[in-house]
């Protein structure tokens, strides 16, 4: 029986139109009244190694009452593709297979020169609210490698009107990938206002290395703000915000404590205006825009103190990264045709 069943998986995956890995590891359910040696079969089909990257051959072996018709269904597309009958015993085995490959995991890292892009589609009841999203290139991942799903995973967000200047990490997570398993190099429709840069598949483990550090790490920013008064701006501030109004529907409401460095500013007067031209650091999470204007005395100090400020731009300027140098596996030569 074992090696009846043996031959047939062999068969089936000399026809599957997709690639493999050289580890192959076979998971076995048994739906028959034969008792298949789940073990025995494996080895007869040198099952690999599941720590290492692989792929997962699933393995169904049903037996149905003998039938002209079961033994006429393997001239049908869909069964030559995944299944084979035989006869055993009197008895009609049917032998399916699922091919399922480890996910392939690409770091990168993207620049966005735009406020007017949201960075993964932001839909507003049914409603998509911006047209363009930096992960829209996923879209021709998904293509490229055939898979089951690209997922796009960021290290933080920025709102749409905010631009992010030297790169914000992010981990895409192609999942069962079907064709390229080897690829090294990639070729990417961009919109103008969008990089990518320092595309690495990595392991898996990479994942915690850049999210563990996520609430931890600082991030730079450069602002415009305008007041009718000037304002006295402090070097350091320590901040308690509460959960901003704009966010309540989203967030738990609870104050965080934020600290703010002031790293660097500029003022400017015109129209009967201040402007200033502020860089600072900031603490994991503070909420910058609320920072500024005070969001109704919810975030305490505010830059403008007892004068209410407004905000005219917010960049990202840069956002802590963490060393993921121990989980590369490769580069990746990235082409970029601009649209």
């Amino acid at each position: 029986m074992e090696d009846e069943i043996a031959q047939i998986v062999t068969k089936l995956l000399d026809q599957m139109d997709c690639e493999m890995h050289s580890n192959k590891v076979y998971s076995i359910a048994d739906r028959s009244s034969i008792g298949v040696n789940k073990e025995v079969l494996r080895i007869k089909l040198l099952s690999g190694d599941r720590s290492t990257t692989h792929t997962e051959i699933k393995i169904q072996v049903v037996v149905n009452e003998r039938s002209s018709d079961l033994l006429n269904r393997s001239s049908t597309d869909q069964i030559r593709k995944n299944t084979m009958i035989f006869e055993y015993n009197n008895l009609i085995v049917d032998v399916s297979i699922n091919v399922e490959n480890d996910p392939i995991y690409i770091y990168g890292e993207y620049i966005k020169m735009s406020r007017s892009m949201t960075q993964t589609p932001l839909f507003i009841g049914k409603t998509l609210k911006c047209s363009r999203s930096v992960s829209d290139f996923c879209k021709q991942l998904k293509k490229f490698f055939c898979a089951g799903d690209v997922k796009f995973v960021p290290a933080g967000r920025e709102d749409m009107d905010v631009q992010m200047i030297e790169g914000r990490p992010f981990l895409l997570v192609v999942k069962n990938p079907r064709h390229n398993l080897a690829f090294q190099d990639l070729e990417l429709d961009l919109y103008k206002e969008v990089d990518i840069i320092n595309l690495k598949v990595v392991k898996k483990e990479c994942k915690e290395a850049i999210f563990s550090g996520e609430v931890i790490s600082k991030k730079t920013y450069s602002l415009l703000v305008c007041s009718k008064h000037s304002i006295d701006i402090q070097k350091h501030y320590d901040v308690d915000q509460m959960t901003p109004l704009r966010v309540m529907h989203r967030r738990a409401n609870m104050t965080r404590e934020k600290k703010v460095d002031i790293l660097e500013w500029k003022g400017m007067e015109g129209n009967g205006l201040m402007y200033y031209q502020i860089v600072l650091e900031a603490s994991a999470g503070a909420y910058i825009k609320e920072f500024v204007n005070g969001d109704f005395g919810r975030t305490k100090p505010s830059l403008g103190g007892s004068y209410y400020c407004d905000l005219l731009e917010l960049d990202v300027i840069r956002v802590e990264k963490h060393d993921i140098e121990k989980f590369v596996e490769r580069n990746i030569c990235l082409k970029v045709v601009r649209v």
